[in-house]
């Protein structure tokens, strides 16, 4: 089966040639993307070298609409290398598996779904008014990783919150802010489709990616609703395939585990704890671990699952 990976990367040069090197093999195609704005040292010739077919570099900015258009050209990419075969997976540089290249192949061979997370919105999830404010907000950005929502027409504590955070952050916004508030029209979700939320992170049969693809060459008032959303990522591909794909043909599940627990703000936290890791081995559906920047934890892992 046609396997291609999309690695998103921006530091850990390091942990993402071991990364390619891990999940290498028959069959399997790497399509790297770069925030052009990283001081890292990437070896493109080593990225080459190692397997990577090909290398998309651009500028990325955090919870902006520039990551969804990012995957988006990695997804045609994809297409153009796999046709409508096989799978696509979305990874990220700090992504590390917890099984064999192998067990990942017969398993997605064997569970032949669409994997990503997703729940109508708004919903009761650990986000703002359950990411009601993604919906119907205007997203202002105020900071490199600081974005303010501004709801039109609406004066209560929610919107309040939203300018003590742009004077906090950025007083220089704060006219605009007023400006969106008074007079932008209010936000109306595209009808013809349901919004859902859930990760960025996903596994995609080939022919969900063509279909997604093709959609969106007819909708382009769809990806364009997107480019005033606060972090789109988190619900763009998800509304797309819980829309587009028959219930009984998705899993609600991003084939990884995240470790939250520890995390900081808006980031995952870094997995060390050797216990933890034994028992996302053990886990049948768990193919992947994030996040992970650590040599010594790849080493215990690559010890342990040689009999997976």
């Amino acid at each position: 089966m046609k396997l291609t990976y999309i690695i998103t990367a921006h530091n850990y040069p390091q942990m993402l040639e071991r990364l390619i090197e891990r999940l290498k093999g028959d069959e399997i195609s790497f399509i790297v993307h770069i925030d052009a704005k990283s001081k890292k040292d990437f070896s493109f010739d080593r990225l080459y070298k190692i397997g990577v077919n090909m290398l998309i570099i651009n500028n990325v900015d955090w919870g902006g609409y520039s990551q969804v258009d990012a995957v988006l050209k990695c997804c045609k990419k994809a297409l153009e290398i796999n046709g409508n075969d096989g799978y696509c997976i979305l990874l990220s540089g700090t992504d590390y598996p917890v099984k064999s290249s192998s067990y990942i192949q017969n398993y997605l061979i064997n569970n032949f779904y669409d994997y990503i997370t997703g729940y109508p919105l708004p919903h009761m999830m650990n986000w703002l008014e359950g990411g009601r404010r993604k919906i119907s907000c205007y997203a202002l950005r105020i900071a490199p990783q600081k974005i303010a929502t501004i709801e039109p027409h609406v004066y209560n504590w929610n919107n309040l919150r939203q300018f003590m955070k742009v004077l906090r952050y950025n007083p220089s916004k704060f006219s605009y802010a007023l400006k969106i508030l008074f007079t932008y029209s209010l936000r109306v979700h595209p009808s013809y489709i349901k919004p859902y939320g859930g990760e960025f992170w996903w596994g995609l049969r080939m022919n969900t990616i063509k279909d997604i693809l093709a959609f969106l060459e007819i909708h382009r008032d769809f990806e364009i609703w997107h480019h005033d959303t606060a972090n789109p990522d988190e619900m763009f591909m998800n509304s797309l395939v819980y829309n587009l794909s028959k219930p009984n043909e998705i899993r609600n599940s991003c084939l990884r585990y995240i470790h939250w627990e520890n995390g900081r703000g808006n980031s995952p936290g870094f997995i060390k704890d050797r216990k933890l890791i034994d028992g996302l081995i053990a886990h049948p559906d768990y193919l992947f671990a994030r996040k992970i920047n650590d040599c010594s934890v790849c080493d215990y892992i690559d010890s342990k699952i040689v009999t997976y």
